[in-house]
This record gives structure tokens, C-alpha cells and sequence, in this order.
């Protein structure tokens, strides 16, 4: 995975860091947190990208040599990441019956570990990269049919991000009191507008549900740090996500509903935001059971457990997820 680093191993045989040089590896710094920041909005959302619980190589599964499927490389990039999502969903009903307001609350973890070579032929650093977010957004849906609907709404985003470095070598900690000015570790905060449309076409039968849907998104924030006492970055993106889902009746107990459901997407990304997906797009696919009226509580419909396939982006594999209200009606 191509992790943006502000330096670079010309200055491996340098006792001292020119100012010019100092001040490009501050710009560089910027350009990490700007495509750091924007691109943990996209791994932020479960609709755009699931790693699950436990990662595999589908390969493996299928018996195929598809590198944009998987593969040993890709695997051990999942395996580098950890994200975690917990999405709560408010309805309120309007004055009138044709419109409905939504109101979300999530907050998210996500991180990633890595080797750096810093410096060639010497022991590699240790990067540790975290950052927690809370989202809050309101959404205004219109029922222009009984199956086709129009939602619009505005959402923000309030980001910590905290990087560890460990320089475990002499040549490479020469470089850290410059490194901690720019890159290293140091804590970086960020907040982010988020603009979006989305139209939804639902059917309901006797036998489940089906539904499209495309979504459009743009975003733009600004980071700010207390070494710089000031803007560090102004990172922006845009993400566009269009797919189907289909929930099929299995059974009608009493009190539990379970179903089968699957998914297909296609996620289109852009500016800042391609930096940890290494692509402008990408696929993912989603089969599993999930049950309604588990729990007795408004924010969640329904629960399951599935699988999940990413195709053409740098986290591309397989992976066993937990679903949270997956069906985006």
C-alpha cells in the first residue's frame, strides 16, 4: 500500500536538513494529513467499504489468479488495517406524509501499521496511524412516487488523527526532530462539510425487496495541529456510489424476520481521497442473513452476518462482516 511519507532517503548521508528542504517536507506532511484525513471519510462509511471481522484471500476460495479479485499482497495490506463503524439512524416523520427526515450519529476507528524504511540497509521504522471521527448529518427525503424517492442533506465530520513513529535506528532518528515537525509523531485534528443527493428506487413484494441507488458526495474540511498553531491542509474529495440491493424472505417467525440479502456496488472517488485506495474505482459485493426486530430499538432494523468482497482497489479480498441496517430503502 503506498502510504505518502514527507521524506525521502537523499538526505540518508546529510548531518543537517536545508530550510527549503524543511519546508518542503511541511508541505509534504500537509499533503499526507489532507489525503490521510479524506480518505478515512471514504473507509469511515460502511456503504463504500467493509474489511469485516476477519480477512481472506478469495483466490484462495475460487481457484482463480485474479489480481484485482486478491491475491498474498493485497491480504497482508487488509491485514495492516483496522476499521470499526457504528452508524445510528434517527427517523422523523414530517408534517407530511411525502417527506421524511433522518438524522445520523456515527462515530468510527480507523488504523493502520506499518514497516518504513526509512533509510536503506538499516532495521525499518514502526508507523502506527490512528484516527477516530464523528459524524453527525440530517437528511430530508422526498417521496416522488410510491418507489422512487429524493434525498438530500448536509453532514460533518470531526476528526482526530494520531501518528507513533518509532525511529528504531541511529541514521533514520537524525531525521526526527524535522520528521516531528511535519510527519511524525504529532496529532492532527480536522473537520469536513459533506453535501450529498441520493436517489432511491424500492420495490416490495411478496417475497422480499429490491432496491437502486446512486449517491453523490462531495466534501471539503481543513486540519489544523498546535506545532503550526494553524491551518495544516485544507483536504477535499468526492465519492459517487451506485448499486442494487436485494432482501429475500426466508421465513416469518413471530418475532425474528431473517433474510437473505446481497449487494452490488460500484464506487467512484476523487481528489484527496484516492491516496489508500490507489484507484478512482472500485467494486464491492455482499451476500449474508441478517434478522429484523432483534433489538427493541429505533436506530437499528436490522442485524446479520455476511460476506464481502472488494474488487480493484489496493484493500481488494475477502472479508466476513457484521451488517447494521444494510439495506438502504
Amino acid at each position: 500500500m503506498k502510504w505518502i511519507l514527507p521524506t525521502t532517503v537523499l538526505f540518508s548521508s546529510l548531518g543537517f536538513i536545508p530550510a527549503s528542504i524543511a519546508d518542503s517536507l511541511r508541505d509534504s506532511g500537509k499533503q499526507y494529513y489532507e489525503e490521510l484525513l479524506a480518505s478515512s471519510v471514504i473507509l469511515s462509511d460502511s456503504d463504500l467499504i467493509s474489511l469485516g471481522i476477519k480477512s481472506f484471500d478469495p483466490n484462495e476460495v475460487f481457484k482463480s489468479e485474479d489480481d484485482n479479485l486478491g491475491g498474498k499482497g493485497a491480504l497482508d495490506e487488509r491485514k495492516k488495517i483496522s476499521i470499526y463503524n457504528l452508524p445510528l439512524h434517527f427517523e422523523i416523520a414530517g408534517a407530511h406524509p411525502d417527506f421524511q427526515h433522518e438524522i445520523t450519529l456515527k462515530f468510527s476507528y480507523f488504523s493502520f501499521n506499518e514497516d518504513v524504511a526509512l533509510v536503506d540497509n538499516v532495521q525499518p521504522d514502526r508507523l502506527k496511524q490512528d484516527v477516530y471521527s464523528a459524524y453527525l448529518s440530517y437528511t430530508l427525503e422526498y417521496s416522488l412516487t410510491d418507489r422512487w424517492k429524493i434525498a438530500y442533506g448536509v453532514g460533518s465530520y470531526l476528526m482526530y488523527a494520531d501518528n507513533d513513529y518509532h525511529f528504531k535506528s541511529a541514521d533514520s532518528q537524525q531525521f526526527q526532530p524535522f520528521l516531528d515537525q511535519s510527519f511524525s509523531n504529532m496529532s492532527v485534528w480536522s473537520t469536513f462539510i459533506e453535501p450529498y443527493i441520493e436517489f432511491k428506487y424500492q420495490v416490495d413484494s411478496s417475497w422480499g425487496r429490491w432496491g437502486v441507488m446512486s449517491q453523490w458526495h462531495y466534501f471539503a474540511g481543513v486540519n489544523w495541529d498546535k506545532i503550526n498553531e494553524g491551518s495544516y491542509g485544507t483536504p477535499e474529495g468526492w465519492r459517487v456510489s451506485n448499486g442494487i440491493q436485494i432482501e429475500y424472505d426466508l421465513a416469518n417467525f413471530e418475532q425474528f424476520k431473517p433474510a437473505l440479502y446481497s449487494s452490488l456496488k460500484r464506487i467512484d472517488i476523487g481528489h484527496d481521497a484516492t491516496s489508500i485506495l490507489q484507484t478512482n474505482s472500485y467494486y464491492e459485493a455482499g451476500i449474508g442473513v441478517i434478522w429484523a426486530n432483534v433489538f427493541d430499538w429505533d436506530f437499528i432494523d436490522t442485524i446479520g452476518i455476511g460476506v464481502n468482497f472488494n474488487y480493484g482497489s489496493s484493500l481488494r479480498g475477502g472479508g466476513i462482516l457484521l451488517y447494521i441496517n444494510p439495506f438502504n430503502g
